[in-house]
């Protein structure tokens, strides 16, 4: 079973912890590109006092793209331009809109993952076929936890 969108975060997790062992996708990571968001999950902590979620990790990304195209472009509808041939390197990975599912789309590899309780839950990637960048850190654990 799979309810991606609330296991995101580690609040959810923490406040049900009978779902210990629950996979989910996973979309990023501070570990993903070689351990390059280590830095931003860090500075996100000590901001928040809470927890890196997966969302951060993809909202820096989009505003990596963001800032490039509005700095790459000479106006308005350039920016449009500069977005629909961009292919850029960003803390979720390569985003590319040009060479995309389809015209304007950027796509981003997804890992399988699997939620470990504790007193701080931990995000494990158990499996990374179709994100092969993204490090394996634990096995799939498939029966009832203690």
């Amino acid at each position: 079973m799979t309810c991606s969108r609330w296991l995101t975060y580690p609040f959810s997790v923490a406040a049900h912890d009978r779902l210990d062992r629950v996979a989910t996708i996973v979309y990023w990571t501070p570990e993903h590109r070689g351990g390059a968001g280590r830095g931003l999950a860090a500075a996100y902590e000590d901001a928040t006092g809470t927890p890196w979620a997966q969302p951060l990790g993809v909202a820096h990304a989009a505003l990596e793209a963001a800032c490039h195209a509005v700095t790459a472009a000479g106006s308005r509808a350039g920016t449009a331009e500069v977005l629909a041939g961009l292919r850029l390197d960003t803390a979720a990975g390569t985003l590319d809109w040009a060479g995309g599912s389809a015209p304007g789309v950027a796509t981003i590899p997804l890992a399988a993952g699997q939620w470990r309780a504790g007193t701080r839950p931990e995000l494990v990637v158990v499996d990374n076929r179709r994100a092969p960048a993204v490090p394996v850190s634990g096995e799939l654990l498939v029966s009832p936890s203690a």
